[in-house]
This record gives C-alpha cells, sequence and structure tokens, in this order.
C-alpha cells in the first residue's frame, strides 16, 4: 500500500516533532510503503518560519535574486528578511497558497505549483499514493488567528477530498487554545473536513469528543500517541545514559555533563509550549523553581525540548547543567527515562520521560495536552501547575516533587506496567489504515 505521509516533523528542533512522527512513521512502513513526506512544508507564515522549505513566491515586482536573498538570510536575519518579504508583498507578490478556506487554498496551490518543483511533487504524490496518512501530532490548536500549519493540514485534506483519495488523520490532537479567544470559523472548517476522512485517531478523549460531533464512532477511535511504541527503544537506551551522559552531548556544547553522576537520581526540569506567553517573567520564577528544587539533595539537570532561549538564560543564571535540544532523541529520550521526577510543561517528552517509568510534575501549555496525559498514564488525580509559576506554586510543585521521590519504584513500576499496555494499543493505528478492526480505548479513561 503506497502511503502519502503528511506532517513529517523531524526536521524541526522540538523533540516531540523530532520523535513522535517518526515513530508512526516506523509503524506504517512495518506494511507500507511511504512515497512521500511533507514536513517543512507546513512551516511558512508560522512559528517555525525560518526553517520552512521550500520558498514559495510568485508575481510582484522586485527582482527574484531579492527574494532569493532574504529567503537565505532569514535564519540569521530576519529583520531584514521581514522587511524585504513584507515590501514584496506591498509590491504584489504571493508569498504562500494557503488561506482560511481550504478550497481557495487549494486553487492556489494549482496556480504556484506551476513554477514550483516541490509543489508539483506534492501534487503527483497525492495521485500516486493510496492514501494520505496525516500525523496530527499537536498541531490542531484552534487559535486566533489561526496558525499557518493548522490551516495546511485542512488544505491536504481538502485537496485530498479533490482528487479522491482516502485520508487517515491519526495521532492527532483537537485542542481550544488558552491564550486566545475560540476560532468558531476554524473548528467548524475543520470539522466539516474530518466527516470526509476515511479515519480519524485521537490521543485523549477530548479530542476524541470534539471528533465525534461530527464524525461517525466506527471511523474515529481513541488510541495511545505513536511514542509510546518506542517504549523499549528507550528503555534499552535508559541505562546507558546512566552510566556514560555525555552521550547526551551536542554541538554546539552546552555543558559538559561527563561530569555529573546521575547513578544515585537526578531531577529534570523542561520548558513549556506556552512559555512564550511570559517572556522574562517566566526566567524568574523558573530560577526560584530551580533553587527549591536544588534544596531536595538531587542533582537538577537543565532540558532544552526545543529551541529556546530562555533556557539558556535561566542555566547562566543558576549554573545548572543544560541539555540542548541538539543531543540525539534517543540519548534525550533515556535521559528523561532515567530521571527520578520529571518537572514540564511538554507532552512527548513526558512521554519519553514515561517510557523508563519517570513520573512527572506537569505545567501547563499552550492546550489541553498535559491534564488529558496523565488521564492516558492513569494519573490518579491529574493536575497541571501554572505555566509560569508563583511562590506558592512553587512550594506545591516542589511538594508533588517529594510525594513522588518518596513513592520511589513503586510509582515508576506502576508507570511502566502502563505504558507497556499504551505501547501495545498505539501499534493499532497501523490496523486503521489497512482496514482491519481497531479496539478504542475510550472506555478505559
Amino acid at each position: 500500500m503506497k502511503l502519502f505521509y503528511i506532517n513529517d516533523l523531524r526536521d524541526l528542533p522540538n523533540w516531540g516533532c523530532r520523535a513522535t512522527g517518526v515513530a508512526l512513521s516506523q509503524l506504517l512502513e512495518e506494511e507500507c510503503e511511504i512515497i512521500d513526506r511533507v514536513g517543512l512544508e507546513t512551516a511558512h507564515n508560522s512559528g517555525w518560519k525560518r526553517w520552512a522549505e521550500p520558498m514559495l513566491r510568485s508575481g510582484g515586482i522586485l527582482p527574484e535574486k531579492l527574494s532569493r536573498f532574504a529567503w537565505k538570510i532569514r535564519r540569521t536575519g530576519g529583520k531584514l528578511a521581514d522587511f524585504i518579504e513584507k515590501l514584496d508583498r506591498g509590491l504584489g507578490a504571493r508569498r504562500d497558497f494557503v488561506t482560511a478556506c481550504p478550497s481557495a487554498s487549494v486553487a492556489n496551490f494549482h496556480c504556484m505549483r506551476k513554477d514550483n518543483k516541490r509543489l508539483e511533487e506534492i501534487y503527483h504524490s497525492m495521485l500516486d499514493c493510496d492514501a494520505v496518512v496525516i500525523n496530527g501530532e499537536g498541531t490542531m490548536i484552534f487559535r486566533t488567528p489561526a496558525e499557518r500549519d493548522c490551516l495546511f493540514l485542512n488544505f491536504i485534506l481538502q485537496l485530498a477530498n479533490d482528487e479522491g483519495k482516502p485520508v487517515h488523520f491519526l495521532n492527532a490532537m483537537f485542542s481550544e487554545c488558552p491564550f486566545s479567544e475560540k476560532n468558531a470559523s476554524l473548528v467548524n472548517t475543520t470539522q466539516k473536513l474530518l466527516a470526509q476522512c476515511k479515519s480519524v485517531g485521537c490521543r485523549d478523549d477530548t479530542s476524541l469528543g470534539f471528533v465525534r460531533k461530527t464524525v461517525s464512532e466506527d471511523k474515529s477511535f481513541l488510541l495511545p500517541d505513536a511514542l509510546f511504541t518506542w517504549r523499549s527503544k528507550v528503555q534499552k537506551t535508559c541505562p546507558l545514559i546512566k552510566e556514560m551522559p555525555d552521550l547526551v552531548l551536542a554541538y554546539p556544547r552546552d555543558c559538559d555533563v561527563g561530569t555529573l553522576d546521575l547513578k544515585n537520581g537526578y531531577i529534570c526540569v523542561s520548558g513549556s509550549s506556552g512559555a512564550w506567553k511570559y517572556h522574562l517573567a517566566y526566567i524568574d520564577a523558573y530560577e526560584n523553581l530551580c533553587m527549591e528544587l536544588q534544596k531536595l539533595g538531587l542533582p537538577v539537570v537543565l532540558v532544552e525540548t526545543d529551541d529556546e532561549i530562555y533556557m539558556h538564560r535561566l542555566a547562566e543564571r543558576t549554573g545548572l547543567p543544560l541539555i540542548s535540544w541538539q543531543t540525539p532523541i534517543l540519548a534525550g529520550a533515556g535521559l528523561v527515562a532515567g530521571a527520578s521526577v520529571f518537572v514540564t510543561g511538554r507532552f512527548h517528552p513526558s512521554i519519553m520521560a514515561s517510557l523508563g517509568g519517570t513520573p512527572a510534575v506537569y505545567l501547563g501549555s499552550n492546550s489541553h495536552k498535559n491534564l488529558t496525559l496523565q488521564r492516558v498514564l492513569e494519573y490518579p488525580e491529574p493536575r497541571e501547575y501554572e505555566c509560569c509559576p508563583n511562590r506558592d506554586d512553587i512550594v506545591l510543585i516542589v511538594s508533588k516533587v517529594k510525594e513522588l521521590l518518596k513513592k520511589g519504584e513503586n510509582e515508576r513500576i506502576r508507570i511502566r506496567e502502563v505504558v507497556k499496555k499504551r505501547d501495545a494499543q498505539a501499534r493499532q493505528n497501523l490496523n486503521a489504515v489497512l482496514g482491519r478492526e481497531v479496539n478504542s480505548i475510550e472506555s478505559e479513561l
């Protein structure tokens, strides 16, 4: 079976993007052939803009060389690149084909693909495949204004419908944004497109409730995130990291982790997908949190699970070791999976931690994901603390860390038993694509 795989984001710095899309891809490739992958093509005019590929442009009166120069410097000379792009748009150039209307996006795409080799490849991959598989990840967050990557997936749904291709939208979350008004228009558009999918697989019960409003029960289901299928990989990596911490070294070298003694336990602390909302206040809050965690007597290790400049500033202030996002992803997963406790506002890194049995204390994020993940992991009392914790929050967080440290190996065994089940259940995503029976786990949560 030939699949066209959408939202393979392994080339982005985010640990979740580098892991779960790969995990789902590996699962699909056990019995299918992936003929093409779309990844960085989703990143234009979004928070991932400097990672985007390929350059999109048609029309306008500025010289093509100037546009290509701006594209070339978009990572290192962002302000100049943005100025040239705005000027180019103002002088009549189209710099994207994606709009809030999926049908208009498709029409724009057909116009722009005539002069863009990669867009032409995407169209022919759509024609040549037997089915389209979308790796939903955490993309479908209904912000106001809408994020471009969310609109891109709606464009893919429309294009697949136009060409008569079945779509399996898997490994997905559908969530409102805690930092903006509900985008009712985007919600309505998405639900109409989902209703035409061959199957829709959600990674949490809240998302499934959203999908079930328009998608029948026989075409929608709840399965754990595909990253749970990395259980055996991470459990093999975990003891190696404890013995040889410098396996997590990356370029540039942020700290000499080889000098760390991790054999007797350690606490990992990562950022949050909601941190951008709080600017410098976030660094102050995390500095206070890390100071209190250090009083517990275990090494505290900062983990940069995305391209997060504030984590570097935090490391400078506290003197704590910082593990770069550039570390090999399985090494990073082994690090958090071997921690005594993980304090985090990140979804996929906390799944990585759970694969080794590491309990997490969750902070707020950009969606409902951390609360719903705790239900998937069968936490008895799911709770998330403020993304930017004040001193009262920090007292509660440290108290929770103490509680989990006291539970010790018993809690780790409980978590490992849960993830063993979730590993087996997540493998059913392949069943959905191949038309085999899928046993939704919604009744377990």
